[in-house]
């Protein structure tokens, strides 16, 4: 481009500008030129909405904590010395630019360590995040790796994904381990490098042992079972998880998993892994971030649905999309709402007062979710897909309404439910509050 000016390879200017037109324009010192606010034109054929993408693979194979941070525990150099350098060779294959981390897992070290970015070659990927303990997914492929990088690939432990737009919102959607590699082949002349990773794995496996004191806050005591022995640092902490304090001493030991699952039970929380962090977030209560607003102009693909599961909806991937945040969604865009014979539309109160079990019908017609009367709407669950070199780019969500109060409007079969405890059967005793642990601040013990 000698000019300076942007220009699209042929054939590809329409599909850019018709993405330029479904989102807003960018701000702040790094935005591109978007569109013109007098004639809303899109100027240099939507050059902000180029999609971005890095994939970085980094850290020591081994188990959580190891703190080798230089791309395998076989090489003798010094960690800020292990970049790797392309290999010679005889015949003509792809090799990849050496990357420094600056911002490893913050759990295991501060200071940067070596990576391989594998962004310049074709990379899809799937992560699959949810408001419960168990890990986030990633699968990922690598496509046509030579295989002196492939070996270079498989001596990390750990990997980063980065996804958004180059001039528009972009950001981490992915950091956890690398669980296993496989190898493969589409057809006879395209590999790739499979990459199966978790993100709070470790949860599960983590074992406590230890003793708090009477008049320790609960809260002092999750901190310590996570960060510890889970070795994951608490990210974000609702204000009123707790705060009650311990009424005698509390001995734990045994499974971790277990001592936080009975602390979110007690204050109706949910506690889930993202992106290297353990959440802890009280079902009233969302992270901190923005609303980000739904809308066609905004990146809304197809038309959202209500289902009995929830309401489903599916945008063009945006990293500002939070599992547990809130997004804004207008209720005319919704299509699936369900409508009482001769009433109005479903709600929570229609729902729990017997009308609702006499339109299914004995339950053999299925009630979808109701709507929020202020359009927000908390994220329970989140799939971010993607293809840097094909057509999938998608978030796709499973999101409930928020009643004017802010709680999560639940109704019997959604993702709340399902991923709530049971309740207690008629007739069985009810569940004691854990050892050490009182049902209200002051309440006694033995």
């Amino acid at each position: 481009m000698p000019d300076g000016t942007f220009k699209f390879p042929p054939g590809t200017q329409e599909a850019w500008t018709k993405l330029s037109q479904q989102l807003p324009a960018s701000t702040g010192p790094f935005a591109g030129p978007g569109k013109d606010t007098g004639t809303g034109e899109t100027k240099d054929g939507g050059k902000q909405w180029l999609r971005a993408c890095s994939l970085v693979v980094y850290g020591a194979a081994g188990a959580a904590g190891d703190q080798d941070f230089g791309g395998g525990k076989d090489n003798p150099k010094p960690a800020q010395q292990r970049l790797f350098q392309p290999a010679p060779r005889d015949t003509p294959s792809t090799t990849l630019d050496e990357v420094k981390v600056t911002a490893p897992a913050p759990q295991q070290q501060d200071s940067g360590g070596s990576g391989l970015e594998l962004s310049a070659l074709r990379v899809t990927f799937n992560v699959h995040k949810n408001t419960v303990t168990t890990p986030s997914e990633l699968d990922a492929r690598i496509y046509n790796l030579s295989p002196e990088t492939m070996k270079k690939v498989i001596q990390f432990g750990r990997v980063k994904l980065m996804a958004g737009y180059k001039y528009a919102q972009y950001g981490v959607i992915f950091d956890g381990k690398v669980v296993q590699y496989r190898r493969g082949k589409e057809n006879p002349t395209d590999t790739y490098l499979e990459i199966k990773a978790f993100d709070g794995d470790q949860l599960s496996q983590a074992i406590t042992s230890r003793r708090h004191e009477a008049g320790e806050e609960e809260k002092a005591a999750l901190k310590q079972m996570i960060e510890r022995d889970v070795k994951m640092p608490v990210g974000y902490m609702s204000p009123k998880i707790g705060n009650q304090k311990l009424v005698r001493p509390w001995i734990v030991c045994g499974p971790t998993q277990k001592y936080i699952r009975d602390l979110m039970l007690k204050y109706n929380a949910q506690c889930f892994p993202d992106n290297g962090k353990l959440q802890i977030v009280d079902q009233r209560d969302y992270v901190e971030g923005e609303k980000v607003v739904l809308s066609p102009r905004t990146g809304l693909v197809g038309i959202p649905e209500a289902t009995p599961e929830g309401i489903q909806i599916r945008c063009l991937l945006n990293p500002r999309i939070k599992i547990a945040g809130l997004v804004q969604l207008d209720k005319e865009l919704i299509s699936g709402v369900a409508f009482i014979p001769g009433g109005g539309e479903v709600d929570k109160n229609t729902f729990y007062s017997g009308q609702v079990s006499d339109a299914t019908m004995g339950q053999r017609v299925q009630m979808p979710v109701p709507t929020s009367p202020t359009g927000t709407y908390k994220v329970f669950m989140i799939e971010y897909t993607g293809d840097n070199r094909g057509q999938p780019w998608y978030c796709d969500l499973i999101c409930l309404a928020l009643d004017n109060d802010g709680s999560v409007i639940n109704t019997p079969g959604s993702v709340f439910t399902r991923q709530a405890p049971p309740p207690p059967k008629a007739g069985a005793p009810t569940a004691t509050p854990p050892a050490g642990l009182s049902p209200s601040p002051g309440g006694g013990g033995e």
